[in-house]
C-alpha cells in the first residue's frame, strides 16, 4: 500500500511537532506507521510514530548514531544502519526491544522486495569496495547479488516496482547506470 498527500491538501500538519531534527521517514508497508531518524538528547536515534498521530515512541537509545530505518517487507521489523560495533546494519521489533545485528559485515541502506521476501543492502568490501547483497526473509541466507571488481566509487541503488530490476548507478568519474535481472540465477 503506497500513501500519498493530495497536492490541494488543507493546511500542513507536522506531526510529530518537536524541536528535534526529524529526517527520513519511511512508511510502514500497511500505511498505519512512519519510521523515522530523529536528533534528541545529543543523539540520533530511530523513534516510530502513528500516522493518524501521537506521541512518537523512541525504537533506539544508543550512543551510536542509529540512522537510515527502514521497514522490512513484512512490517514487523525495522532494518537500520549505526555505527554499534562498526558500522552496518540492524534490526529491531516495531513494537520495540533490543535492536539485533542484521549483517555480520559492514553494511548500510537496505531495500526490501516489493514481495517481501528479500533485503536488499550494501555491504563494504576491502578497499573501499561496495557491493549489493540480497538477505531472504524466510531464511535469513545472504548472496552477492552486485560485485564490481576491482572497481571503486559511490553506488547508489533502486528496485524495479516489479521486483525483476534491481538499477544501480556507480559512479567512479561521470557515473553510468547499471541493470541487474535479479530473478535470474
Amino acid at each position: 500500500m503506497s500513501k500519498s498527500l493530495p497536492s490541494t491538501a488543507g493546511p500542513r500538519d507536522s506531526s510529530p511537532c518537536t524541536p528535534a531534527a526529524d529526517s527520513v521517514p519511511n512508511w510502514s508497508p500497511d500505511g498505519t506507521e512512519i519510521v523515522f531518524r530523529s536528533w534528541r538528547d545529543d543523539n540520533s536515534d530511530i523513534w516510530i510514530v502513528p500516522v493518524e498521530g501521537g506521541e512518537p515512541r523512541r525504537l533506539t537509545k544508543h550512543p551510536a548514531s542509529d540512522v537510515l530505518p527502514v521497514w522490512a517487507p513484512d512490517g514487523k521489523t525495522i532494518v537500520f544502519s549505526s555505527g554499534r560495533a562498526g558500522d552496518g546494519l540492524w534490526q529491531v521489533s516495531s513494537a520495540g526491544g533490543e535492536p539485533e545485528a542484521f549483517t555480520k559485515e559492514p553494511a548500510s541502506i537496505s531495500r526490501g522486495s516489493p514481495d517481501g521476501t528479500v533485503l536488499y543492502y550494501q555491504r563494504m568490501a576491502e578497499l573501499g569496495r561496495r557491493e549489493i547483497w540480497a538477505k531472504s526473509v524466510a531464511d535469513g541466507s545472504e548472496r552477492p547479488r552486485v560485485v564490481l571488481s576491482g572497481r571503486q566509487g559511490m553506488m547508489d541503488y533502486g528496485l524495479a516496482t516489479d521486483g525483476r530490476y534491481l538499477y544501480f548507478n556507480w559512479r567512479e568519474e561521470t557515473g553510468d547506470i547499471w541493470v541487474m535481472d535479479v530473478l535470474q540465477e
